[in-house]
């Protein structure tokens, strides 16, 4: 089975956490300006969309085939993103979210942040302290 690794970077004039990931990719002014992918273990590429260059064909292909794993740190997200950008909806087959799997690996996560009702990624980020869990990369 292959795997394709996505990261997509992202402007809007919507505010993302105000207002939703559908307002924010739903406005005029929505663009990926960035699409780096990464099959197996094949060196990363980055396609600068916002310069003009387009997805090469394979990673098309590749977003439609449902034996092809997707992962993305927030696989809603980028999935929403591209749908809009290709202006057709992908099928959530095949797509594996790395920020729920690191989630499930977290102790505070797992323990305290999960179980707990209005549970939010974004809590999972910091311990019960309210300091960063990756403090050291920010």
């Amino acid at each position: 089975m292959s795997l394709l690794a996505i990261d997509i970077e992202t402007f809007s004039d919507v505010d993302l956490p105000k207002c939703g990931v559908y307002a924010y990719s739903d406005s005029p002014l929505f663009q990926i300006l960035l699409f780096a992918y990464a099959f197996d273990d094949e060196p990363t590429q980055v396609v600068d969309l916002a310069c003009g260059e387009q997805l090469p064909d394979r990673v098309l292909a590749a977003l439609e085939d449902e034996t092809i794993t997707k992962t993305a740190f927030n696989a809603a997200f980028e999935r929403t993103c591209i749908s809009r950008h290709l202006g057709r909806r992908l099928s959530p087959v095949g797509w594996q979210c790395t920020a729920v799997q690191s989630a499930m690996s977290s102790p505070v996560a797992r323990y305290q942040t999960l179980s707990s009702p209005g549970f939010l990624l974004a809590d999972v980020l910091c311990f019960s302290s309210g300091t960063f869990v990756c403090q050291d990369f920010l």
